[in-house]
C-alpha cells in the first residue's frame, strides 16, 4: 500500500460507514490526484461563492506567482467574471507597493473583490472587507539540501499555524467563512509550526552578519541558538565563503566580506556586482 492510500483510506471508509457524502465523492477522494492544485475547482469555488452567498470579497491563497497568473487568467478568460461585477487583485511579493494598496480600496456596491495571493497575505496585511478565504494548503518554501548542496523552491503542504492564519483572514471584522481544499486527514498530517528559516535556507548571509556583530566563531554561535542548524550546513557556507575571499582562514571578515554583509544579497551576486562596479561594467 502506498503512502496516499495509506493515509487517506481510513478517513474514506470512515466517511463511506456514515453515508455522509455521495459514493462519487468518496470514490475521488481515493484518488492521488485529487490533492493535485486544480485551478478548475478554485474557479468553480469561486463562481459558486459569488452565486450563492452574500456580498463579500474573497481572498485565495495560491503556492507561487506562476498559480496566481493561472488562475487569473482562466477567470478573465472564461467571460463569467465581467469587469462590471468583479475587480480581480493579484499579491505578492513583486508587486509594487502602489498596486499593493489597492486591494485595500472597497469596490463599489454590486462589485465583488477577488484577491489571489501567496503566503504574503497570511499575516503581514489585514484586508477587513474579506468575507471568504479558499486555501489550497500548500506554499513554496526555500529549502537548502546539505547532501546536494543545492538550494530548492517548491510547493509543499502548510503547517497548522499557517492554516490558522489563512483562516483567521476571513470575518476579520465581520463573519467569515474558509473553504479548505484538503482534507482532514490530510491536515492531521500537517507540522504545527513552519520550520524556522535557519533551518532550511543557505546560512551565508547569517554568517556574515555574525562576523560584523563580531559574535566569535560560528560554529559556537550557531550552536547555541534556539533551533542551531545542521553543522554540514554551517560547514558549507564557511567554505563557500572562504572561497569567495569573504573570510580568512581564521574566520575573520576580509575587506571584500565587509562589503558582502552590508549588501542585501546572495554572496556570490554580490562579489559579482562588486567587481562589476570596480571594472566598471555597471554603475556603482
Amino acid at each position: 500500500m502506498d503512502a496516499f492510500a495509506e493515509l487517506m483510506n481510513p478517513s474514506v471508509e470512515h466517511l463511506e460507514d456514515y453515508h455522509k457524502y455521495p459514493s462519487y465523492v468518496t470514490e475521488q477522494l481515493k484518488n492521488p490526484n485529487s490533492e493535485q492544485l486544480s485551478v478548475e475547482l478554485i474557479q468553480e469555488l469561486i463562481r459558486h461563492i459569488s452565486a450563492h452567498k452574500r456580498p463579500g470579497a474573497i481572498l485565495v491563497f495560491l503556492p507561487g506567482l506562476m498559480d496566481i497568473v493561472k488562475l487569473n487568467k482562466a477567470l478573465l478568460d472564461s467571460g463569467d467574471f465581467p469587469s462590471s461585477k468583479f475587480v480581480i487583485y493579484p499579491l505578492h511579493s513583486r508587486l509594487p507597493t502602489t498596486e499593493q494598496r489597492l486591494i485595500f480600496k472597497r469596490p463599489p456596491n454590486g462589485v465583488r473583490k477577488i484577491i489571489i495571493a501567496t503566503s504574503i497575505a497570511e499575516s503581514s496585511i489585514t484586508i477587513e472587507d474579506v468575507v471568504y478565504v479558499i486555501d489550497c494548503g500548500r506554499t513554496k518554501l526555500t529549502r537548502f539540501d546539505t547532501t546536494k548542496n543545492l538550494e530548492t523552491l517548491e510547493p509543499e503542504w502548510i503547517s497548522l499555524a499557517n492554516a490558522r492564519q489563512r483562516r483567521g483572514r476571513a470575518g476579520r471584522v465581520q463573519e467569515g467563512e474558509c473553504y479548505k481544499l484538503f482534507t482532514r486527514a490530510r491536515e492531521r498530517t500537517f507540522d504545527q509550526y513552519p520550520t524556522p528559516e535557519m533551518l532550511r535556507t543557505p546560512l551565508e548571509q547569517v554568517i556574515l552578519q555574525a562576523k560584523i556583530l563580531q559574535l566569535g566563531r560560528v560554529g559556537v554561535f550557531l550552536g547555541s541558538v534556539m533551533d542551531p542548524p545542521d553543522d554540514k550546513a554551517i560547514q558549507l557556507a564557511l567554505n563557500l565563503l572562504t572561497s569567495l575571499n569573504a573570510l580568512d582562514d581564521d574566520e575573520h571578515l576580509t575587506p571584500l566580506g565587509y562589503h558582502l554583509a552590508k549588501l542585501p544579497l546572495d554572496p556570490r551576486t554580490g562579489k559579482m556586482i562588486l567587481w562589476a562596479a570596480m571594472f566598471s561594467c555597471v554603475e556603482p
